[in-house]
């Protein structure tokens, strides 16, 4: 017959007490999150192999949850934040396309598709799903007007934009006529001037590929053609110089930030608030709100003039497109207390 022992009670009241700690920790503390999970995984890897361990991991879950997008790439920017993510966050844009047009591959609906593309890096994501959406139906070439058509259903203008944006990589791709040709066709696609404006830099991003008129939107980097802006006529001098300048910073590396700036600063002056609005867009990614890495890109600039607009630039972005007001104030501030 079996017979309770001390040492067996102590045994149970032991196992009682784990499992009663163990719920209660459970309870307490925050459980990983879907980006929590992605970064510990990859940051274990050699730093190298980090962006292809991230695109894996990434869009093996979105795969299982399309719902997770946002989540994943909002935890994964706020890592990059908080000092956690030591790679270029810029990585996570080309990610977020891939993800955009992984979306449309599920047969999403479109607005559905934008609505996980969430906050962070939405754009990209926003991009690959009316890229490969586009790419799937109409294999070959097709007319304005249905192209037109599948932007007409978004009333948020934002969204609007970002689709209309991608309808004019698509121009690029299936239309086979030269690039002022193409570009006019987005007044076909809308009167609206903003709206115009992105398909116009959505033609021109797609034309600096290097594969215009393949049929197929390209996947090579942006930047690898440059952009014949003194050619255009002059209602596309603008958005050429600015969508040019921004292309040296779209990819890791490729280019020093000065060196965009200073490209900024060489174009006609009418220009060059607005091109140093887009580098210093990409720089703020770049820097993960880096207060003192963002200033230090300006204050590598020779010419003071220069170096106050690239700095203003900077204020103006992080107070118009990223949502943290503690940043824009912050970085205001130290940009004023470090002037010369």
């Amino acid at each position: 017959m079996f017979t309770f022992r001390k040492s067996h009670l102590i045994l149970l009241a032991g196992a009682v007490l784990t499992g009663v700690l163990g719920w209660i920790f459970s309870q307490i503390l925050p459980r990983p999150t879907p980006a929590d999970k992605i970064f510990s995984i990859c940051t274990m890897k050699p730093t190298e192999v980090h962006k292809d361990c991230f695109t894996s991991e990434i869009l093996t879950a979105i795969d299982k949850d399309p719902a997770q997008t946002d989540a994943i790439f909002s935890g994964l920017w706020q890592l990059a934040i908080d000092g956690r993510i030591t790679d270029d966050p810029r990585i996570f844009s080309d990610i977020a396309h891939e993800a955009g047009m992984q979306l449309a591959e599920k047969n999403i609906d479109l607005k559905q598709a934008f609505q996980y593309c969430g906050s962070s890096f939405k754009q990209g994501c926003m991009h690959g799903v009316i890229m490969e959406y586009v790419d799937n139906k109409y294999h070959g070439d097709v007319d304005v007007q249905t192209l037109k058509k599948i932007c007409e259903g978004f009333d948020d203008p934002l969204s609007k934009n970002n689709c209309i944006h991608g309808l004019g990589h698509e121009l690029a791709a299936k239309v086979t006529k030269n690039l002022s040709d193409v570009l006019d066709l987005c007044e076909e696609i809308s009167t609206d001037k903003s709206a115009e404006s992105a398909c116009e830099s959505g033609v021109l991003m797609e034309y600096s590929k290097g594969t215009a008129g393949s049929g197929q939107h390209s996947h090579e980097p942006v930047g690898q053609k440059e952009l014949p802006c003194r050619d255009l006529p002059d209602k596309y001098q603008e958005v050429c110089y600015v969508s040019q300048g921004s292309y040296g910073q779209y990819n890791p590396g490729q280019q020093d930030f000065v060196k965009s700036y200073e490209y900024c600063s060489s174009i006609p002056e009418a220009y060059v608030q607005h091109c140093m609005l887009a580098v210093s867009e990409r720089a703020v990614m770049a820097a993960a709100e880096n207060i003192v890495q963002l200033n230090d890109f300006c204050e590598e600039i020779k010419d003071p003039k220069n170096k106050k607009m690239c700095q203003d630039s900077l204020i103006s972005v992080s107070k118009t497109q990223f949502d943290d007001k503690n940043f824009s104030d912050s970085l205001e501030t130290y940009v004023s207390e470090n002037s010369d």
